[in-house]
């Protein structure tokens, strides 16, 4: 994927994931970062002064900030990367107010940025490039991690039908189903080594699959071919 002289969008710009991008970004011409409590440490990064880097604290639980947020952005962005999420275990769980938090940054917020910026670009026919990063318990749930399942079903989903809206447009929506990636995420847990991939290799998949025009796809496999 061409990142050079692009205008790019990280939502949810969680650091594990997106360190290895940092070579990627010193190519584009403006970044946007979004975090929610923290701070991204992205800028503390060695990019090119030419790259113009911006870090935007939005929180994805709060969908009246979510509709400010595309209100206000005035970016013609060429690639978005959704790369937000909650699961079930990090929550205090579990009561109602958190299965609302799980289904507005999992899926509620995600459907509002990415058909935004869909409808938009295929307007007035501006190439995009939307990588949304979901999981495989969006395929097979988790007992551990019900409503995350669900909400990332949904964004299965989500992406499968506006892939089918957008077919004819200058819109690509690209849909990730990573399984364990080696991140603070799964520290807690002990997956086979064999099946767990780093976020430099996840990247490294995710742009073979995308250069191969697949629509979904699954980064185990593709760092197996």
């Amino acid at each position: 994927m061409n990142f050079e002289n692009k205008n790019i969008l990280i939502i949810g710009s969680n650091a594990d994931l997106v360190r290895p991008l940092a070579s990627e970004f010193a190519k584009a011409k403006t970044v946007l970062l979004t975090y929610n409590n923290k701070k991204n440490n992205i800028d503390r990064l060695n990019i090119s002064s030419n790259t113009i880097i911006h870090n935007l604290k939005l929180d994805l639980n709060n969908l009246e900030e979510v509709r400010s947020f595309l209100k206000e952005n005035k970016i013609n962005f060429e690639i978005i990367i959704i790369a937000a999420g909650v699961t079930d275990e990090q929550l205090a769980m579990f009561d109602d107010s958190d299965i609302e938090t799980i289904n507005n940054v999992n899926y509620l917020s995600n459907s509002m940025l990415v058909e935004h910026f869909s409808s938009i670009a295929a307007k007035y026919n501006h190439k995009l490039d939307i990588i949304c990063i979901s999981s495989i318990s969006g395929i097979r749930g988790r007992n551990k991690n019900i409503f995350y399942s669900a909400s990332k079903s949904a964004l299965n989903s989500l992406t499968s039908s506006l892939r089918q809206k957008y077919v004819h447009s200058s819109v690509n929506i690209f849909t990730v189903i990573p399984g364990y990636l080696d991140t603070r995420m799964i520290k807690s847990e002990k997956p086979n080594k064999l099946l767990v991939v780093s976020p430099k290799d996840f990247w490294k998949a995710v742009f073979k699959g995308i250069k191969k025009k697949k629509n979904i796809i699954y980064p185990i496999v593709e760092c197996m071919h």
